[in-house]
């Protein structure tokens, strides 16, 4: 059974339709690192956290096409959610941020 899928840096190749396809065929995934994969978006991350009710880990640094919205869909994770990564996110302002607040 698949945990964790790594795919920092696809560059490109890794969008918002990939991601579903992904967490759609690996539903058994706790750690999901997309950093870097600068076409991902709040679709995308929608997508994982829908597909992906027990992820742990979430890595998402320098993904620069996420708002608010993504933000919003991550904070329901809130129960199983242990890791998160927004590092070099520098499009989400302080507003952004404060929605994690619920997050442990």
């Amino acid at each position: 059974v698949l945990e964790r899928v790594r795919l920092g840096f696809c560059g490109r190749g890794m969008g918002d339709s990939l991601v579903e396809e992904i967490c759609g065929s690996c539903v058994n995934l706790h750690t999901l690192s997309l950093g870097g994969c600068y076409r991902v978006t709040d679709k995308g991350v929608a997508s994982a956290v829908r597909l992906l009710p027990s992820l742990r880990a979430l890595e998402l640094t320098s993904c620069e096409r996420l708002s608010a919205e993504a933000v919003k869909s991550i904070v329901s994770l809130k129960g199983s959610l242990r890791s998160l990564s927004l590092a070099k996110c520098t499009q989400l302002g302080d507003a952004e941020l404060e929605l994690l607040g619920g997050l442990p």
